[in-house]
């Protein structure tokens, strides 16, 4: 999946980092793979993890799981860290083995 530098939440323009340490992200102890800034509209999904690299699918369920964090937020709603994370694990289970696309026909 390329992630992009930037991505439309509602009526907000959320940025989109990939910092090179776990160490910027989430609570003191340094073990989240990514965190939602919204005040800042920011999300920040890391590249590497105790100086190795994210593996490419993590690296897009951890996106997937900080977007589902802003939306819900936006709908006013919370669901606690695992079910963020089993929904976005879900959702990008059945988008890849499906290969769905949800662009319009001929773009």
């Amino acid at each position: 999946m390329k992630i992009p530098l930037s991505v439309k939440i509602g009526a907000h323009t959320v940025s989109v980092e990939m910092p090179d340490s776990n160490e910027e992200i989430g609570d003191k102890s340094g073990e989240d793979l990514g965190d939602t800034l919204l005040a800042q509209n920011r999300i920040r999904v890391c590249a590497k993890y105790d100086g190795n690299d994210v593996p490419e699918s993590m690296m897009a369920e951890v996106f997937l799981h900080e977007v589902l964090h802003y939306v819900l937020y936006q709908a006013g709603h919370g669901l606690c860290e695992s079910e963020v994370t089993a929904a976005a694990s879900g959702l990008l289970q059945v988008i890849r083995d499906n290969n769905l696309d949800f662009r319009k026909a001929g773009k």
